[in-house]
């Protein structure tokens, strides 16, 4: 996810991943205002049943393609760099972002959650001892992504390592796997089900704390860490040799990928409606593995497809996103917090609450990246 320079990557690429970064940053704040307000630390009586669809969507879609996306230039990393200068760039990158963000970015965030159990503002003294006291018990918001891509790296290091001609056989493959669409989306849903369906009998979508700060959603870590695998092989072909490539029948036509990426989340959503029926067959898996992979590169197929020029604003936008993700998270609760009490829809308080959010998230990147030591380390 961390940002390079546009002239190393393909435009279409980067501005997906601020594209991503913006909707992750929708995410948190539409939670706050659905019919159930899971996963959000301020839930609003003020709500929008259209929101909890919208969610849905974006639940079943975006880290996926994150992840996805993240594996695609990371053998190129490790030929460029080397294996331990590549781990301590890791380490920069990934590392001191997640526990800086965990101890002082998130902690606003928490002490607004105690603040509104508690009808007014709570004593830092009483924060923090209720804070160190339930300290297992946080999450540590969207850094989850960033341990979890850690520690993918620090896999796929270690097969690049123990199979060192793996490289070499990827590049020189004649598989079908890498120029038609039918083969590769069956691969795919045939892995992602192997993947998602065992470990889903066993662990539900709750995040779960392993110790500390490390939560994560175990019953999607596989396929996680599938859709990061596929984009480090993808990423070894090259993308202009691979399905992916400008001229491929693949993106040009995308409007039948989109197509069955509307019917399978359809068909998912009914699955849902039936839920004891369709999880005893394990249909609501599958077609929950069917319409992640689907929703996924239906986004990326549509920006190779049609991001094409660079643009100032979303120049710009690329340089801040991976900043945001890790800031915005706090700057959302405050400003949820700040109208909840505010009698207006769900629907204005979402309208209002967005641009605020992303654009004093992007101000407050912007700022801090002209401190050296912030600017070498996010990008």
């Amino acid at each position: 996810m961390p940002n390079n320079s546009l002239t190393n990557r393909y435009i279409a690429i980067d501005y997906l991943r601020s594209f991503l970064t913006t909707l992750v940053v929708l995410y948190h704040i539409l939670l706050a205002y659905t019919t159930h307000g899971f996963g959000s630390l301020v839930v609003d009586k003020n709500n929008f049943f259209v929101f909890d669809t919208i969610i849905d969507i974006l639940d079943t879609s975006f880290m996926f393609l994150f992840f996805f996306i993240s594996g695609l230039f990371v053998i190129k990393s490790i030929n460029k760099k080397g294996v331990t200068k590549f781990l301590k760039n890791r380490v920069y990158r990934l590392g001191i972002p997640f526990l800086v963000g965990w101890l002082l970015i998130n902690i606003p965030a928490h002490y607004i959650l105690l603040s509104s159990y508690l009808g007014k503002a709570a004593s830092l003294e009483y924060f923090f001892i209720h804070w160190v006291k339930a300290l297992n018990l946080f999450t540590n918001g969207p850094l989850w992504f960033l341990w979890v891509l850690f520690l993918f790296n620090i896999f796929i290091v270690i097969i690049y390592k123990i199979f060192p001609n793996t490289i070499n056989k990827i590049k020189s493959s004649n598989s079908k796997f890498f120029s038609n669409a039918k083969y590769f989306l069956l691969t795919f849903f045939i892995l992602g089900t192997i993947s998602y369906i065992p470990i889903s009998t066993i662990f539900d979508g709750w995040f779960i704390t392993i110790f500390g700060p490390f939560s994560v959603q175990l019953n999607r870590i596989i396929l996680y860490f599938l859709f990061f695998s596929i984009g480090t092989i993808i990423g070894v072909r090259g993308m202009e040799k691979s399905l992916f490539s400008q001229g491929s029948n693949f993106i040009k036509k995308w409007w039948i990928l989109i197509t069955s990426a509307t019917l399978s989340y359809f068909l998912l959503t009914t699955s849902y409606l039936n839920s004891g029926v369709f999880n005893d067959l394990f249909i609501s898996p599958i077609l929950f593995v069917s319409s992640s992979i689907l929703l996924s590169f239906s986004l990326l197929i549509i920006s190779i497809k049609y991001i094409k020029k660079t643009n100032h604003f979303f120049d710009n936008m690329s340089k801040n996103a991976y900043g945001i993700y890790i800031v915005h998270y706090s700057v959302v609760v405050v400003f949820q917090f700040l109208f909840l009490n505010t009698n207006i829809s769900g629907v204005y308080k979402a309208l209002i609450v967005f641009p605020l959010s992303f654009f004093t998230s992007w101000f407050i990147v912007y700022l801090f990246r002209k401190i050296t030591i912030v600017k070498k380390i996010i990008g």
